[in-house]
């Protein structure tokens, strides 16, 4: 059987970030889709903004049109795109056989005041394209890619906020394979987010993967094989 993946990108990334992963993964006969998240590379009418969390799930479903119709289907997410992957296989999922998930975003350590989440429900109606720095991109590579940038607006916040809290209740019903990949020292996304998530499942089918610390950001580096590896051995 043919295996498609379809990789959802990061913050402030884009469908080419890990080009050299995907190419990877294409070498190993795994066809791979990739697409910019609304809001994010060159699908958006301003950075960092979103109508609605469903953009995401349009967005997924129009990637979706490019599989051959019996392929072995696979969602595969990093960061932000790990959250994003996340909601919508457990809220919208019709096609995925599969989720791979590579430190996602369902808590992160970055502190907001606690009169953030006010405010940004009053700019979400008075002004929801307000955009600032989200203060998250360190990496001065990433920097240099001009397709990359670090704004959020009242609204994609809300929206990160909102799937953040339902996919802590849609996992206790999830019947379907997920596979998370997390180091105990990543810096940005919690890995003891990714440990509670896992064992809300009232299913037992998922995985939940610890990583040595030395391949904290592999996506970021030029040698992506044990991601690749990973990713193989769970296709089977």
């Amino acid at each position: 059987m043919k295996h498609e993946l379809l990789y959802i990108h990061g913050f402030g990334g884009h469908k080419n970030s890990e080009q050299k992963f995907l190419n990877e993964l294409e070498k190993v006969d795994i066809k791979t889709h990739s697409i910019d998240l609304r809001g994010f590379g060159e699908n958006h009418s301003k950075q960092g903004y979103i109508k609605s969390i469903t953009d995401f799930r349009d967005d997924i479903d129009k990637a979706l049109l490019d599989f051959i119709d019996d392929s072995d289907k696979i969602l595969l997410g990093y960061s932000l795109g790990g959250l994003v992957s996340l909601h919508y296989f457990l809220k919208y999922n019709h096609s995925f056989d599969k989720l791979i998930l590579f430190a996602p975003a369902i808590e992160t350590y970055k502190k907001y005041p606690i009169w953030s989440s006010f405010l940004s429900k009053i700019m979400n109606y008075i002004y929801p394209q307000l955009s600032l720095r989200a203060g998250i991109l360190g990496n001065n590579e990433l920097k240099k890619d001009p397709l990359f940038h670090d704004q959020i607006t009242p609204r994609l916040f809300l929206g990160i906020k909102k799937m953040q809290k339902e996919v802590l209740d849609l996992v206790k019903s999830n019947k379907r394979p997920i596979y998370i990949f997390h180091s105990k020292s990543d810096t940005y996304t919690k890995y003891s987010s990714s440990k509670t998530f896992s064992e809300l499942n009232n299913n037992n089918n998922i995985e939940l993967i610890t990583i040595e610390d030395k391949f904290k950001h592999a996506l970021h580096k030029k040698d992506s094989t044990f991601f690749v590896e990973q990713v193989v051995k769970v296709i089977g």
